[in-house]
């Protein structure tokens, strides 16, 4: 049996880089941190500001809450300092 979610037009698969999908990083929604009361746009959002802040460049986490969508947090999260993808 095959469920749908609703506002995915019944499509049968998901797609999780897609801003439609609830599963998806690049959904948006508020989420705030109440540690640092800072407000995200996205979940992607906020693990590509906390990677920048793990690895301590600030530089990169400022440019990160300036991104007006989760595609362009994205590109800047991939060029956080310190940061090495798996290979």
């Amino acid at each position: 049996m095959t469920h749908f979610l609703p506002g995915l037009h019944n499509e049968k698969y998901v797609f999780f880089c897609t801003n439609e999908s609830h599963f998806s990083n690049h959904y948006r929604c508020r989420i705030e941190d109440p540690i640092t009361g800072l407000s995200f746009h996205s979940s992607e959002q906020f693990y590509m500001y906390e990677k920048a802040m793990e690895f301590r460049d600030e530089e990169s986490a400022r440019a990160i809450m300036r991104t007006p969508s989760p595609g362009y947090t994205k590109t800047f999260g991939k060029h956080v300092r310190g940061f090495k993808r798996w290979k």
